[in-house]
């Protein structure tokens, strides 16, 4: 990690041109994410092609290695590449999509924030029920006090 701030720091124009690149894809992923979350099909066929344009650069960039007996993907470690962390949260975001059950992808009402439910039976409603649960709990009981007077 040391490696790229200093090559950021060496090459300042480099390095703005791929905070631009991070933070679009970071936009791209999270509306991915969010349109999963509520099974906005329209807004998902919107944002696809963004969201495969960063998974075909992260997933061209795996190699395969063999090390003690076992298969193992990695991403290439010798050449400098600012946008080099893209690759391992493309190669992520493809899993997630490709492997898990997208229809425990959940977005917080509270802060917005996506999680993926891990909970048993699937209904967990907030990214934090101590923060975000807790909010919104004490949201709907004023609002009830209120309803009552």
């Amino acid at each position: 990690m040391r490696s790229l701030l200093d090559h950021a720091n060496k090459y300042p124009d480099e390095a703005n041109r791929a905070m631009q690149k991070v933070r679009k894809s970071r936009l791209t992923i999270h509306d991915i994410i969010s349109a999963t979350a509520n099974c906005d099909k329209k807004e998902i066929l919107a944002i696809l092609p963004g969201v495969n344009n960063i998974m075909a650069d992260s997933l061209s960039h795996i190699q395969l290695e063999y090390t003690k007996n076992k298969f193992n993907i990695s991403f290439p470690k010798d050449d400098i590449n600012l946008v080099s962390p893209l690759w391992i949260i493309g190669k992520s975001l493809y899993d997630l999509m490709t492997e898990d059950d997208v229809t425990r992808i959940r977005e917080c009402p509270g802060c917005g924030w996506v999680f993926y439910d891990e909970t048993k039976n699937g209904k967990r409603r907030w990214c934090n029920p101590l923060n975000c649960g807790t909010k919104d709990k004490m949201d709907r009981y004023r609002n009830r006090k209120m309803d009552a007077q």
